[in-house]
């Protein structure tokens, strides 16, 4: 590969040389489409579940009429460039930096393309519209522009398409780059054979797009060559990384050699991103709210459409799963209703039933499926049932504890691809996280000591690190709520500390504040890219309710952390003190995380020495006397005995192996009969649930810290 252009904004003199990279570069997708909605611009309908009108009776995941005809647009943009890099040669370095690249698609209703006079949208690169939509998209056209023009849905095909590649890399090229495109190799596939369209990028980038294509068409295992096909180009780049890592280290040029021997090792270890579709509703849904057993086919084709633009995206493997048996949700509803701290919870029915969980789940998976999830840098699953808590024979803990998972819920379905199919933007938090803790529990609530408490460890933390900077206010009614979000509108995150109300015969799950009930349903208000919602079971899925965590993401947050279940108000404390303690150490270059899924992945399995000493009072006090030394068993635990012990996938069993060891030697084995069993202990941890895109907000990053300070110049 030539070295002909760098991504790397670090050679950016300006922010008006950014702008005009992005402007060149950025690649946006609009379809003018026929909408029924008498308010367009409304755009972004809340679903009550409980009040599901006859239009939804028919449909599993609630998919607006209205949507349906605008899927050959969103098939045929996803053939498209993502990006103008795409048409580029991009040295080893650019390549290594790419990471989520959707293809910017904006469905735009044809009623409100005459109510636009925001001149900051996107400039189209092609407007595609639905028939009876011409005048509309020559409307938008003379709005806002259009590199490409505008095309009707009947007049898509594979010349269109080659024509449309063309015209973008004569867009781009202005000083004689090297095109990669493979014109030849082109093709609008159709809905059976998109999984194709995730090798795109990396086989143009490699020379082998035809190659690929003929292999996995030839194919009687289509998935399986395109699995291998994936993790032979991470293989590749992970290969890259290695010498250019070790060049840069020892100040000298790459050594070429090594090429071929640093591959093979790669190719057995590579992780690649995976991407899962998992249909199917809670039993609740079907048997209440009359809503179909069975998934239609164009809502099948919806989700396979979303998963794709998500796999194309990360360069992933996309694993397409069929419905998912009703016993999943029956097992897991029982989980959350049997999961009540007042009166105790029966810790080895909780790990019974996440094994039964796994088992169930490992039915409904090929053997290759299931060994491309174990190994994967990071899942993101489209579904209403939270898979990192299946924990499957292979290993002993829950999948969470050891892969970062994005959950993106897919009911309604509307919704999911209002939050999918547009570009989300990253959030950097860079240098400085501004954090607002909105404290809505009364003075006199008997939890309320204990939330002090975690705020005054935040302000704390905030007092120690620059990179922090905590602001708290007592909110007694939602208004007054509102006004601290807008008060605080630079705001990155939001800690929200109050009651959560899981009313199960209206199937809503809400936050208490002042003597309502709130599901954050309003259009007046905003709230930061980061919410975590410090409150019980705002957040329940075994019965399909609807969630506020869930509208939090309508509400402009990028992520949300939600609860299945209530919680122990001392150990969420102690979760949200851990997550900023090591948010503010990656920021002051203490830790290598890069983004807040992967401290969040830490901080659960981590989590399961205070988890397992919780559980029992004698251990725990054992583990925090201290000695004359100042040395004490935790912390020995943590610094010494657990260091390089500890396999995430069996994290639980292997931190109780350790403690058992520890023990055993101050002879005190026999005073902790409990220990000898590892499910006699609450993992509360794994009753969190992270939805969004919190594999987009990132900690630290140098590209983005030079592009910050370019932007301040």
């Amino acid at each position: 590969m030539n070295k002909v252009i760098k991504r790397e904004v670090v050679h950016m003199q300006s922010s008006d040389k950014l702008a005009e990279l992005n402007n060149k570069m950025l690649l946006n997708y609009y379809v003018v489409f026929k909408s029924n909605n008498n308010d367009p611009l409304n755009f972004n309908p809340i679903v009550h579940l409980a009040d599901v009108g006859m239009q939804y009776k028919e449909t599993m995941h609630m998919l607006d009429p209205d949507l349906i005809n605008i899927m050959p647009a969103l098939h045929y943009a996803m053939h498209l460039p993502r990006i103008g890099f795409d048409v580029l040669d991009l040295d080893e370095e650019t390549l290594l930096q790419s990471y989520d690249q959707p293809n910017n698609i904006i469905p735009i209703p044809s009623d409100f393309v005459n109510m636009i006079n925001d001149f900051s949208m996107p400039l189209p690169t092609l407007i595609i519209y639905e028939e009876g939509c011409t005048e509309s998209a020559k409307t938008l056209e003379k709005k806002l522009g259009s590199r490409l023009g505008i095309i009707g849905f009947d007049n898509l095909s594979t010349e269109s398409l080659k024509k449309h590649w063309r015209m973008i890399w004569e867009t781009i090229n202005e000083s004689d780059d090297k095109n990669v495109v493979n014109y030849e190799s082109l093709q609008l596939y159709d809905a059976n054979e998109i999984d194709i369209l995730p090798l795109v990028f990396f086989s143009n980038q490699f020379g082998r797009l035809k190659k690929v294509i003929n292999v996995v068409k030839s194919s009687e295992y289509a998935f399986g060559d395109i699995a291998l096909i994936q993790f032979e180009s991470h293989a590749i780049l992970a290969t890259w990384k290695e010498m250019l890592d070790e060049a840069r280290k020892n100040s000298r040029n790459i050594d070429k050699s090594s090429f071929h021997k640093l591959l093979s090792k790669n190719r057995g270890r590579a992780q690649v991103p995976v991407v899962i579709t998992m249909p199917g509703i809670a039993i609740p849904q079907v048997s209440r709210y009359g809503r179909s057993d069975k998934l239609p086919d164009v809502e099948k084709q919806m989700i396979k459409l979303l998963g794709t633009h998500r796999a194309i995206a990360r360069n992933a493997i996309y694993i397409e799963l069929d419905n998912m048996p009703r016993e999943l949700f029956y097992e897991l509803n029982q989980l959350e209703i049997n999961c009540k701290h007042e009166r105790g919870t029966n810790n080895r029915y909780i790990w019974r039933t996440l094994k039964k969980l796994g088992k169930i789940l490992s039915n409904h998976l090929t053997g290759d499926q299931k060994d491309i999830i174990l190994r994967a840098s990071h899942i993101t699953v489209f579904s209403d049932f939270p898979i990192g808590l299946a924990i499957f024979e292979e290993v002993s803990a829950p999948l969470c504890c050891y892969k970062s998972i994005s959950y993106r819920p897919l009911t309604p379905l509307t919704r999911a691809l209002q939050f999918e199919v547009p570009k989300m933007p990253y959030y950097y938090i860079g240098k400085r996280l501004k954090v607002i803790v909105a404290e809505c529990l009364e003075k006199n609530d008997h939890i309320r000591k204990y939330s002090n408490a975690m705020c005054s460890t935040l302000q704390e933390l905030s007092a120690k690190y620059e990179t922090l900077d905590v602001v708290y206010k007592e909110v007694a009614t939602i208004q007054e709520l509102k006004r601290f979000l807008y008060d605080h509108r630079d705001a990155g995150c939001l800690v929200l500390s109050a009651h959560g109300k899981y009313d199960t015969k209206r199937n809503m799950a809400g936050l208490c504040i002042g003597g309502d009930v709130w599901m954050a349903e309003e259009n007046d208000f905003i709230v930061p890219p980061i919410v975590l919602l410090s409150s019980c079971h705002v957040s329940p899925r075994g019965a399909g309710a609807v969630s506020v965590a869930d509208l939090f993401l309508r509400s402009g947050a990028v992520a949300v952390l939600g609860t299945f279940i209530p919680v122990d108000v001392r150990r969420n404390s102690l979760l949200m003190v851990r997550l900023f303690l090591y948010i503010a150490e990656t920021q002051i270059g203490n830790h290598s995380f890069k983004t807040l899924d992967e401290i969040w992945s830490f901080i659960i399995s981590s989590n399961a020495i205070n988890e397992i000493m919780d559980s029992n009072p004698p251990l725990k006090r054992w583990g925090m006397d201290v000695k004359q030394d100042g040395s004490f068993p935790l912390k020995d635990f943590q610094h010494i005995r657990s260091v390089g012990r500890l396999r995430h996938s069996h994290i639980y069993e292997d931190t109780m192996q350790v403690l058992r060891e520890m023990l055993r030697e101050e002879k005190l084995i026999t005073y902790f009969e409990e220990i000898k069993h590892s499910d006699n202990f609450f993992p509360e941890s794994l009753f969190y649930q992270l939805i969004g895109y919190p594999e987009n907000i990132f900690i630290r990053n140098e590209v983005f810290e030079e592009a910050s300070i370019s932007n301040n110049l």
